[in-house]
């Protein structure tokens, strides 16, 4: 770790990381103004490098950088190989679409469960939906971190934190009754 000659003396430059690659290529990367935070990245970098050496490179790290339509691709033809209806797959890949297009989501590891929740909760208000539609569309999305967790996409679930609406919480936007003596009568006549 050094900082150039002409910026030695001042506190406000950055730090310069240097560290060996896999293929002993000397690499070297502008770090942070934080001395302590350069020395973390430089850590990270070379521990990387020395993974990298032993054949044991990060799993996931090519998973970062594939555009979340491809991964939605793989979990609608997981559910498709699964023999779930048709109409169910639709639906699923429609809320989550919903969901990725409402928050320019472009890779997996960018969600966001307050992000999630807020755009849900705006969505109920403008479109009138239900809670219990709510908590569709959060099973939805939630079904797609736990099998990119699952298929070894991401190392940890996002969305673990987010949770549905109890459903004795959720008032219902077409009470169940009975039906008055009239309706019966009418349904009767009709039939």
């Amino acid at each position: 770790m050094y900082k150039r000659k002409k910026d030695k003396r001042r506190k406000d430059m950055r730090w310069i990381v240097a560290w060996a690659t896999a293929a002993g290529k000397r690499k070297a990367k502008t770090a942070f103004t934080d001395c302590e935070a350069s020395v973390e990245l430089g850590r990270e970098l070379a521990k990387r490098a020395a993974m990298e050496m032993v054949g044991k490179a990060d799993p996931y790290e090519e998973h970062l950088a594939t555009p979340i339509g491809e991964h939605l691709a793989a979990f609608l033809d997981g559910l498709e190989s699964a023999n779930r209806a048709p109409r169910y797959v639709l639906q699923v890949e429609s809320r989550i679409q919903c969901i990725l297009n409402g928050l320019e989501i472009e890779r997996l590891h960018e969600l966001d469960p307050v992000a999630v929740d807020r755009f849900l909760t705006d969505l109920a208000r403008r479109k009138s939906h239900s809670g219990i539609t709510r908590n569709e569309y959060i099973a939805s999305i939630k079904s797609i971190t736990k099998w990119a967790v699952t298929f070894r996409r991401m190392k940890d679930d996002p969305l673990a934190g987010l949770k549905v609406t109890e459903r004795r919480a959720i008032e219902p936007a077409h009470p169940r009754r009975a039906s008055s003596m009239a309706e019966v009568t009418r349904l009767l006549d009709a039939a």
